[in-house]
């Protein structure tokens, strides 16, 4: 009699055993990443960068075993940048970061946050199937001091993949390694240019000199020479010949002023080669004074004068 209960016993322990086994629990799977994939930035805008976005797109190659056929799988895709991801050109480093999702809202660092697709492989045994994941990056906004040229990162590539009921991306076995190649082409020479309005503020009459000073703003790649022009302005149209005009239409009074290069309002900043404003760039923004001055002369009629004078950076 024990020995009929121990025989029913086993059977519905072996019974049990059948009942969470799966065909795809025994798969074995083999993966490739079809060669080293190239996420392009392209030419940026630098210093100060801003924001720049790029799709590389990364293909896996599965092939399962007999027992695979006809299975679903889950293909994960993770990266690893490091804490802060950088493509560099010694000793200039342009940060980025890499996403999951086109929104920017997974970062591509950590098993919890890959990039994954499902997909079921064919019927018959030995039958391939192959995935394309896409990767986000993003070169972050505000970036100086960045130097001319070619900046480049090599990102470690996982892909793990999924075939047992209750594995996910964070548990499933590694199938293959790569690399990502990042890389962002930087101008050798590229200048902004900003400037403040300059104000002489409120004179009663022009009995004496009035003078005032303002500033223009360059931010160039480092180590590109520059040289900065400002024109004789839309009234005078001349460096040597500056003038504001009434404001208050139809207006015709002008009111004679100067920019210059130095405190002493000794060096007029013009157009001419000789009389431009020379630099070379450091990556980082380099304010350059503008001194100003409204000579003693007739006074004109109150009122609102102005002039528009444009800034030229050659480089």
């Amino acid at each position: 009699m024990t020995s009929v209960c121990r025989a029913l016993l086993s059977s519905v322990l072996l019974a049990a055993g059948l009942l969470v086994t799966s065909r795809a629990d025994a798969a074995q799977m083999s993966c490739a990443l079809a060669d080293t994939t190239v996420l392009d930035f392209g030419q940026p805008v630098a210093n100060p960068t801003v924001q720049s976005e790029s799709t590389a797109v990364v293909r896996v190659h599965c092939v399962g075993d007999d027992e695979a056929a006809g299975s679903a799988i889950e293909i994960c895709l993770l990266a690893s940048p490091g804490g802060n991801p950088a493509m560099r050109r010694p000793p200039s480093t342009l940060r980025y970061g890499l996403f999951a999702d086109s929104a920017h809202t997974r970062p591509l660092a950590h098993p919890a946050s890959p990039v994954s697709t499902t997909v079921r492989l064919g019927d018959r045994p030995g039958v391939s199937v192959d995935a394309r994941l896409s990767v986000y990056g993003v070169i972050a906004a505000g970036q100086t001091g960045l130097a001319g040229g070619l900046h480049e990162d090599r990102v470690p590539l996982q892909v793990r993949v999924a075939t047992r009921q209750g594995e996910d991306c964070t548990t499933a076995p590694t199938r293959a390694t790569g690399f990502l190649d990042v890389r962002a082409q930087l101008a050798s020479g590229s200048c902004t240019v900003s400037a403040v309005d300059l104000d002489f503020g409120r004179a009663v009459d022009l009995a004496r000199d009035v003078d005032g000073s303002t500033a223009l703003g360059v931010t160039c790649t480092a180590g590109t020479p520059y040289s900065v022009a400002l024109n004789g302005g839309t009234v005078g149209q001349q460096a040597h010949a500056r003038r504001m005009r009434m404001s208050d239409a139809p207006a015709t009074a002008t009111i004679t002023y100067q920019l210059y290069r130095d405190g002493a309002r000794s060096q007029v900043w013009g157009d001419v080669e000789a009389e431009r404003v020379t630099g070379t760039g450091t990556g980082m923004p380099q304010t350059l004074p503008v001194f100003a001055r409204v000579p003693r002369q007739p006074t004109p009629p109150a009122g609102h004068y102005l002039d528009v004078v444009t800034a030229t950076v050659t480089y």
